[in-house]
């Protein structure tokens, strides 16, 4: 069916905690008035993995519907609620903490980027009264001045990952021989510790911290540290490290206020 329309336009959303910046978290539910629209002006919503795409019929120019629609309804947009299918999707992603409301994309308030897409600005606002987590405008002028003969308008929303401290707790359970732990990755970030503390569970543990040094979260693994031993010496400068375990878990996102625990 889609193959006999045009498409009006693209709404995509990508987000750095994804892997290729594949946000599929997202849906997109239009408004009542925006539904009503659909239905009577023969519209059609085609989902894909990380956005929408709006289609109208192929026989007429955008020009022409879009003027046709605002004149005999007096609407000038098209609204869409935002909901998420990832509980997680706020821990995620950078935002204010404790912040609780909505975000807010009108495509009055863009950015015309280097690929051609639109960015769509966010807006956060205070409104913590729905379970609709966003709403988006896409004004009918925008499309119009977005489009052309070749391109239609891809407007898009962008997102960061949440960059956060991270804590990953040694339970030396089997009295594993360790003389002088550390960990290493290849970035340079230094870890503080260790730090001998107890675990909420009433366990002894090696705490080590990133600190000041706050790292984003990812879905696939970037950031990647190795637990690591130096024998006891004077001079280390010039020793290499026994690696204890090689590629530490990441923080996840359900657990992330109470960091990684590893057991020895």
């Amino acid at each position: 069916m889609i193959a006999k329309y045009q498409p009006l336009f693209q709404l995509d959303v990508f987000h750095s905690y994804f892997q290729k910046r594949i946000c599929p978290c997202l849906e997109f539910k239009q408004e009542i008035e925006t539904a009503c629209l659909l239905n009577r002006f023969g519209l059609a919503i085609r989902n894909h993995s990380n956005g929408i795409g709006l289609y109208a019929d192929s026989h007429q120019s955008l020009e022409r519907l879009l003027g046709d629609i605002e004149g005999a309804t007096g609407q000038n947009s098209f609204r869409f609620g935002i909901r998420s299918n990832n509980p997680y999707f706020k821990v995620i992603t950078e935002l204010p903490l404790n912040w609780e409301g909505q975000f807010l994309y009108d495509s009055n308030n863009s950015s015309l980027l280097l690929d051609h897409k639109i960015n769509l600005n966010q807006q956060l606002s205070v409104n913590d009264g729905t379970l609709c987590m966003g709403k988006v405008s896409v004004h009918f002028a925008d499309i119009l001045k977005f489009s052309d003969q070749n391109e239609f308008a891809n407007f898009c929303i962008q997102y960061k990952a949440r960059a956060t401290q991270w804590q990953y707790f040694i339970i030396n359970r089997s009295s594993f021989p360790l003389n002088a732990p550390s960990i290493l990755g290849k970035e340079s970030i230094d870890f503080e510790g260790p730090e001998h503390v107890i675990t909420v569970n009433g366990e002894a543990a090696l705490l080590f911290s990133s600190g000041n040094n706050l790292i984003p979260l990812s879905e696939i693994p970037i950031h990647k540290f190795d637990l690591v031993d130096y024998p006891v010496s004077s001079d280390t400068g010039n020793i290499a490290p026994r690696i204890i375990i090689r590629g530490l878990p990441t923080p996840n996102p359900e657990q992330i206020e109470e960091g990684v625990y590893i057991y020895l």
